[in-house]
C-alpha cells in the first residue's frame, strides 16, 4: 500500500494539496498527524477521501514522542507549518523536531511547507518574527541533510477563502497595522500549483535544501481584502 505521511495535516492549504497529490502520485492511505485531528472539518475530509478511495488514518501528535512513534515506517513525509493565521507558539519547535525525528529514523523523501506568515507583522523584541523563524528554518536543515524546505507566498484555492476573511475580520478589527495594509507586498500561489511543486521534489530526491515558491502576480493585502 503506497502511504503519504503528513504532519499537520488538518490545516486548510495542506488538505488541498493532500486531494491533489493522492491523485497524481496514486497513494491510497494517507497518516495524518496533527495536534488537533479529531475536530469536524477533519472528520469531513476523512469522509471525502475515503469516497475518492483513500484511507486517511489519523493521529494525535502534541509532544516529540507521540510524533517520534507516529512517523515510524514512513518514506514519504511531507510537513505542514500550523495555519499561518492562528498564533501557535509552537511553530518553529515544530519544524525542528520533524526535522530531527525524520533524520533520526533515516527517512530519506522529507518536505516542509513554510508559508510566508502575516500574523505577526509587527514586533518591538530584538528578533522579530522573521528572523526567528529563519533561524528555526536553518536549524532544521542542518539536523536533516534530507529535507527540503519550500518557503511559499500566500496560498489560496478555489471556494470560500479562510485567508481573505481572516484578512477581512482584521481589518474590521484594526488589527492590521495601516502601513502593513499598505506597504507589505505578496505574489500568492493556488494550492495546486504547490502540490505539483512538492511532486517534483518527491520525483526528484536530490533537491535538498531551501527553495521560494511564488506566484507571478504581485498583490498587497489591502488589494486582496
Amino acid at each position: 500500500m503506497s502511504e503519504l505521511v503528513i504532519v499537520n495535516g488538518a490545516s486548510n492549504i495542506s488538505k488541498r494539496v493532500v486531494q491533489m497529490l493522492t491523485k497524481s502520485k496514486g497513494y491510497n492511505k494517507v497518516r495524518l498527524l496533527d495536534f488537533r485531528p479529531y475536530r469536524q472539518s477533519v472528520y469531513a475530509f476523512q469522509r471525502e477521501m475515503l469516497a475518492q478511495g483513500v484511507t486517511v488514518d489519523k493521529r494525535l501528535t502534541n509532544n516529540a514522542q507521540s510524533l517520534g512513534l507516529a512517523l515510524e515506517g514512513a518514506t514519504d513525509v511531507v510537513y505542514f507549518t500550523h495555519e499561518y493565521t492562528n498564533l501557535v507558539s509552537c511553530k518553529n519547535n515544530f519544524l525542528i523536531g520533524t526535522a530531527k525525528l525524520t533524520a533520526q529514523q533515516k527517512i530519506k523523501n522529507v518536505i516542509a511547507v513554510c508559508p510566508v506568515e502575516h500574523d505577526l507583522a509587527y514586533s518591538e523584541d530584538d528578533k522579530n518574527w522573521v528572523q526567528k523563524r529563519q533561524e528555526a528554518e536553518q536549524e532544521a536543515l542542518s539536523a536533516n541533510k534530507n529535507l527540503t524546505i519550500l518557503n511559499t507566498d500566500l496560498v489560496f484555492s478555489e471556494g470560500p477563502s479562510h485567508l481573505l476573511h481572516f484578512a477581512a475580520q482584521s481589518v474590521a478589527k484594526g488589527s492590521i497595522p495601516v502601513s502593513f495594509l499598505g506597504h507589505a507586498a505578496f505574489k500568492p500561489i493556488h494550492s495546486d500549483d504547490l502540490a505539483k511543486a512538492i511532486a517534483h521534489v518527491q520525483k526528484n530526491g536530490a533537491m535538498h535544501g531551501q527553495h521560494a515558491i511564488r506566484g507571478t502576480e504581485e498583490h498587497t493585502i489591502a488589494q486582496l481584502v
